[in-house]
């Protein structure tokens, strides 16, 4: 999975104090993630785990799974962990 041209990532363990102020760089071309068989098993890293949680920020605005424009992510999580465990519906 690759990011889109024109996204930034933005440097900061601590987002919500500086989102505005945190370095950043151009992220466009970068792998997000990768899923892959290895040996007699898969392996699936992905390099943030938002999208797999449902988390809220400090001001109680969800994001992750819980976001409001996430209404996919439920459904590629439930998809790799089947994907992962080898199952077919």
């Amino acid at each position: 999975m690759q990011i889109p041209r024109e996204f930034e990532a933005i440097l900061t363990f601590r987002l919500t104090d500086e989102f505005y102020s945190a370095p950043r760089i151009d992220a466009g071309g970068l792998s997000q993630g990768m899923a892959m068989v290895f040996g007699k098993g898969r392996v699936a890293i992905f390099g943030e785990a938002g999208g797999f949680t449902a988390q809220r920020i400090d001001d109680g605005e969800p994001f992750g799974l819980a976001h409001p424009d996430a209404g996919q992510n439920a459904q590629f999580a439930l998809s790799t962990l089947r994907w992962l465990a080898g199952y077919t519906p």
